[in-house]
């Protein structure tokens, strides 16, 4: 994890930017904003404590395994891997 001075990930975002470029000419509108959001929600910073995301849970499963099947879909196989992990961490939560 490479972390900027203000404490973003920039190893992450680089790697999905790079993954969004290469497949750019793929994408639909609605799938380039659908990748797009997703990275925006994640450079957002948390305002909650990881415990008030307990509540949320059924939600943020289902739109993991909407990730997890566009990525699929996408054929990019290190997203899938990645939500599939994140997903089984949201379970034990």
């Amino acid at each position: 994890m490479a972390n900027n001075e203000y404490g973003l990930d920039t190893h992450y975002f680089k790697k999905s930017l790079k993954l969004l470029v290469r497949d750019i000419d793929r994408y639909t509108p609605e799938e380039m904003a659908t990748a797009l959001g997703r990275l925006s929600d994640t450079a957002r910073p948390l305002s909650r404590s990881p415990g008030c995301y307990v509540a949320d849970k059924p939600q943020l499963l289902k739109r993991l395994d909407e990730y997890i099947e566009f990525a699929e879909g996408c054929k990019n196989y290190s997203n899938v891997a990645f939500y599939k992990e994140l997903k089984q961490y949201v379970q034990q939560i």
